[in-house]
Formats: C-alpha cells, sequence, structure tokens
C-alpha cells in the first residue's frame, strides 16, 4: 500500500484500496476515456470525504496534487466519473433515505442512494421524482444531480434542476455546507464568514456584478444546456442568493455533495400510452410540432436505422405491431398523464385526427400492448451490446438538445453526417425535448476511426450551434466536450466559467479537467483502444 492509500485508511472510516485491479475496474465509466486511479475509497460519511478533501488541500497548498474524484455508479458516458488520484466511490455506504415528509412532498437522501430505490420509497407514498434519467435503474441520485440529467420525462418536467430544493457539500478545502436560497441580509452574514465560505460568496457575488451582461445571455438561451455552470441562476430578481443551482450540472469539478433536499410530485393516476408509425423521414417535424402542444408526459423518438439494427442484431421485427405501415421510417412512444382528464378533452381523439395521413397510431388498451410499444424504446439496448466486425456503438455526440423546431434537420444532419464519415449510426432518444442520442459505430482499434471521432463531433456540433442548440444537454459536457464547450459559450462566458471554477477550487482539486481545462490533444490520449457497452445496455429506461 503507498503513502497515500495508508494515511487514508488510517483516517477514515471507509475501505481505501489501492489493488491494481480494483484501480484498473475504476479507470473506465460508461465513456470512451481511461484513467487509472491512485487510490479508490468507499466513504462511510461526510465526515469521510471531510477528511478526504482537507488532505488532497493541504497537499495541494505544497504543491503536490492528489485530485479527487466523486463516483456513482460509473454510469457517465462523458468521463466525469474517472480521474487521476483518488476516486471515492459513494453507493456503498452513503446510500440512504434520511428522511421523507409525504405532506410537504420532500424527501432528504445520501448522494449514493439508487435513483430507482428513491422512486420505489416515493412510489409507496403516491409521489414520484419524473426525472428517470438513461440509466435511472443503476444511477445515483448524486449523479443525476451533478450531471443535471434528464429523461424521457423531461418534455413535461424538464431536468434534474427543477426538483432540487437544498444540499450538503463538502466544499475544496473540506468545509461543509448546506446551500439554500439567502435574502440580501443573510448574503451579508455569509459574505462576513472567514474561510473558503465566505470567499465564495463575497467573490461570486461581485462575479456576477461584473458579468451581468454576459450571463443575462445566458438566460436567453433558447434550449435546455448542461455546457459550463448554472451562473445565472444564483442572484435572483429580488437580490437572494442560491448556490444550489450552480452545484446542479456541476460534475464534482465546484464541491462534493453528500446530501440532497429534493421536491417529489404527486405521482400520476394513471398514463395512456401510444405508438405511432411514420410513413416518411420529412415528416418528423411536423409530428413534433402536432403532438408537443398536447403536453405529453414522454415524447421519444426511434429512428428507422435504429430500427433496422435492433432488428438485425435481435431477430425480431420491434415495430410489428403497426400492421399498416410496413416499414416505418420512425416509431414515436407518447404518453399522457391522468388518463381520465385525457379522454375528458379528447386528447387521443384529436390527436389520431392530427396525424391522419402521415403512419398509424396505435392507442394501449392494456399492460400487454404498453409492453409491445415500451419493447421498441427498450430494442436499443441491443445497440450497446452489438458487434459488427469490431465496430461497436460509441458514445460521442450523443446528447445535443435543440429547439424542438429544429429536431427534424439535427436528426438529417446525423444521418448526413454518418453517410460521408461512412459509419452506421443508430438515432433516438427525447425527441420532444429537443434531444436525441447520436451512436455512431466505431472501431477503437483503428487510427483511422479513432480520428474520425475528433473529425464527427466538430461537425456535429457546429450543425447543432447553427440550429441554435446546446452541445450537451441532457447530461454533463464532462472531460469528453470541454474542448468543444467554448465554441458553444464564447471566449467571455468560458472566462466567466473559470473564474467559477478558481473560486471554489483554488488548488484545482475537485475533477480537474471536468468541464475546463481539456484540450483536443489530451482527450485523444485518454481514449480507450477498446470499447464495449455491455454492462451500460442493462441501464434500461424506465418502463
Amino acid at each position: 500500500m503507498d503513502k497515500v492509500s495508508r494515511y487514508l485508511a488510517e483516517h477514515l472510516a471507509g475501505e481505501v484500496i489501492n489493488d491494481s485491479k480494483i484501480r484498473e475496474t475504476y479507470s473506465h465509466d460508461a465513456s470512451i476515456l481511461q484513467i487509472k486511479p491512485t487510490a479508490v475509497v468507499y466513504p462511510r460519511s461526510a465526515e469521510d470525504i471531510q477528511k478526504i478533501t482537507r488532505f488532497s488541500f493541504r497537499l495541494a497548498e505544497r504543491g503536490l496534487k492528489m485530485p479527487i474524484t466523486a463516483r456513482g455508479n460509473g454510469t457517465d458516458q462523458t468521463g466525469a466519473a474517472i480521474g487521476e488520484g483518488i476516486i471515492a466511490v459513494f453507493p456503498a455506504h452513503l446510500n440512504h433515505v434520511m428522511e421523507l415528509d409525504e405532506r410537504e412532498q420532500r424527501i432528504r437522501v445520501q448522494a449514493g442512494m439508487n435513483y430507482k430505490g428513491m422512486e420505489d420509497i416515493l412510489s409507496t407514498h403516491r409521489l414520484a421524482l419524473p426525472v428517470y434519467p438513461l440509466s435511472y435503474q443503476t444511477s445515483t441520485v448524486g449523479g443525476a444531480i451533478a450531471n443535471n440529467s434528464s429523461g424521457e420525462k423531461s418534455v413535461k418536467y424538464g431536468a434534474m434542476r427543477n426538483f432540487v430544493d437544498r444540499l450538503e457539500v463538502v466544499l475544496a478545502n473540506g468545509e461543509i455546507i448546506e446551500t439554500g436560497r439567502l435574502n440580501k441580509s443573510e448574503l451579508s452574514r455569509k459574505k462576513g464568514l472567514p474561510g473558503l465560505e465566505g470567499e465564495i460568496y463575497r467573490q461570486l457575488d461581485g462575479l456576477i456584478s461584473d458579468n451581468e451582461d454576459i450571463i443575462k445571455s445566458v438566460a436567453a438561451r433558447p434550449v435546455s444546456s448542461n455546457v459550463g455552470y448554472a451562473i445565472e441562476k444564483v442572484r435572483h430578481a429580488d437580490g437572494s442568493f442560491d448556490l444550489t443551482q450552480l452545484f446542479v450540472g456541476s460534475q464534482g469539478t465546484l464541491g462534493i455533495i453528500t446530501q440532497a433536499i429534493l421536491r417529489a410530485e404527486a405521482a400520476p393516476d394513471s398514463t395512456t400510452l401510444v405508438g405511432f408509425a411514420l410513413e416518411g423521414a420529412e415528416n418528423i417535424q411536423k409530428v413534433v410540432d402536432i403532438v408537443t402542444p398536447l403536453k405529453p408526459s414522454i415524447l421519444d423518438y426511434v429512428d428507422k436505422t435504429t430500427l433496422d439494427m435492433t432488428a438485425k442484431i435481435t431477430g425480431r421485427n420491434p415495430a410489428k405491431i403497426f400492421t399498416e405501415v410496413a416499414d416505418p421510417a420512425g416509431i414515436f412512444l407518447i404518453e399522457f398523464d391522468n388518463v381520465n382528464v385525457i379522454k375528458g378533452r379528447k386528447t387521443l381523439r384529436q390527436l389520431g385526427q392530427l396525424l391522419t395521413g402521415l403512419g398509424q397510431i396505435y392507442v394501449a388498451d392494456d399492460a400487454n400492448d404498453e409492453e409491445k410499444l415500451w419493447s421498441i424504446c427498450h430494442s436499443t439496448n441491443a445497440i450497446a451490446r452489438a458487434n459488427f466486425s469490431g465496430k461497436v456503438a460509441v458514445p460521442i455526440i450523443d446528447d445535443a438538445t435543440v429547439p424542438l423546431e429544429m429536431v427534424g434537420t439535427l436528426v438529417a444532419a446525423a444521418k448526413d453526417l454518418a453517410e460521408k464519415k461512412f459509419v452506421d449510426v443508430a438515432i433516438w432518444g427525447h425527441i420532444g425535448a429537443g434531444s436525441l442520442t447520436v451512436m455512431p459505430f466505431i472501431d477503437l482499434t483503428k487510427l483511422q476511426d479513432r480520428q474520425n471521432i475528433i473529425t464527427m463531433m466538430n461537425r456535429y456540433y457546429s450543425d447543432v450551434l447553427e440550429l441554435g442548440g446546446a452541445i450537451s444537454g441532457s447530461k454533463g459536457d464532462g472531460r469528453l466536450r470541454a474542448p468543444f464547450s467554448e465554441r458553444q459559450s464564447g471566449e467571455q462566458l468560458s472566462e466567466v466559467f473559470a473564474k467559477v471554477k478558481e473560486i471554489f477550487d483554488p488548488h484545482g482539486i475537485l475533477n480537474p479537467n471536468v468541464k475546463i481545462g481539456t484540450d483536443v490533444r489530451e482527450l485523444i490520449t485518454k481514449f480507450r483502444s477498446e470499447y464495449n457497452n455491455h454492462r451500460l445496455s442493462d441501464h434500461q429506461p424506465r418502463n
């Protein structure tokens, strides 16, 4: 055991491991990147996290760098759950519900709590937290907050940040704070505190005042974006101040989230599930324009290329329930909350009339019908297991979001890119939220394919930005998209983001090079020589 691991083992309640095979396991997340840590720690409490950060901070003060990466279950596809130095793995011990207030619809959980486990507990009280990230069954609550994750119901309920009330956070120097909305007098008291917390409030307040016009441009964005930091959400019009939303989506680069108080929703009484087989790809946008005003709780899309791939992989046609459209250009999955209200408004009849001539509608009458429809979306999991002559689906351009009126154009742009780069590409996603998953098939053992990754990212992100979109919308930007983030943010806003990072993490020990500081040349050195999504394929969407 090296000196770092030995010191941590003597001072922490949790386990410390530096076995090479274990460290190799934690050198991967669900991204195409690989970085081997120095030590793996399974903290048992916020106090353990506090001791780790104090240790790293003091080393940094002496010019020695020992970075810290907080990790859930490693479902991150941007390289934000890996890093040099210390990996703090939360699910082993910090995985409990601490408090549930059914009347106030609030739940306090530790960051390592499994998202599905939390949702199962909420459901027993007729409550829900309807974000449901793609990795819903496996991911942690802390990971969903750190990435500001969104999912299939985001078309109606938005992303994770909409449900975060307060956070317990360990700062870079080991101070533990609880975030919350402060009035002007409370903010003044915070600014008078000694230590890093007071310094953060003082410097951040000044940074916002000095860059009001730049920050206003962020608030005016037409789409949801996880690039950089949500600095526009810190100071409110009434002068109140809240750090909570700044930590949401920060991917462990500003502080380490240990607990969260979340706002739940009343669970819907019932739902209606509808499938729609599209006749022609030229009408993708038209269907989105028709359905979104009806306020669905889900509006997902699976493209023909993906349907064909899954049929080839599984030997089963997931679209066979649609008897009137032999070869759909794509399939939409549409859900409405509260079926009694929906039927009362004749929404389903209206939907059928509006979609006449564009394809075939299929309304699920029972659980068996619903399962048939869900199986279409779930068939995308076969993509993660596929291997076509050494080529596998890689998550490199899988998280762009564009304005709703541009989603049809984005699908066309993704197909065009695939044709020009001579790669197969799978396309599906939460199209009602303007978000698409685009997964090209790449052989990482081949130099040409590895070089194609950067070329494809450059081209695709250019298309996304031309359409008024964001290169990262439903997950984080992480290491993978950090080299491209300034193209979206611009030089001035990128400098503001860098200053935010410096204020919270003056020695750069919290998940360095995630969001900020990684260039393309460095990124390439972190590419895996081989990749498979087998574990990721177990992270099925909710049904």
